[in-house]
């Protein structure tokens, strides 16, 4: 037997504690599952006394893909701003390169249209692509 502790609020998998160990003590919340009932390469939780493997409820993937569509356009701001501050330096003698500008605002709009986004679909409809 193996004794899994688990969040109660998250219901996820915190840590295993086998009987051939002879710890002093066990975190609760815990219940006892059989040695051939662990699957250590996923994410598992506990519901309802019930061991099982973790899906992520819709609203967390929905956000967590929002977030990374939103960190790629702060990434291309990131990684352009040294040509605004360059732009603003007059003795530098460079010019903005060709499209900069327009993927700058095309980066703070998409941002905004996929905050906008209430469903799956309409954030993976939106394609990053600047070229």
């Amino acid at each position: 037997m193996i004794k899994v502790n688990y969040d109660t609020e998250t219901t996820l998998v915190k840590g295993y504690y086998p009987d051939s160990i002879n710890y002093t003590l066990i975190p609760e919340p815990f219940i006892e599952i059989e040695d051939d009932a662990q699957v250590l390469d996923k994410q598992m939780c506990v519901i309802d006394g019930i061991y099982q493997e973790y899906v992520m409820p819709d609203n967390l993937v929905l956000e967590e893909l929002k977030s990374q569509k939103i960190s790629e356009c702060k990434n291309y701001l990131t990684n352009t701003d040294w040509q605004i501050i360059r732009l603003s330096d007059p003795t530098s003698g460079e010019s903005l390169k060709e499209g900069v500008a327009d993927n700058r605002a095309l980066a703070r709009s998409l941002q905004d249209q996929i905050k906008a986004c209430t469903t799956l679909e309409e954030v993976n409809a939106i394609n990053i692509n600047f070229q």
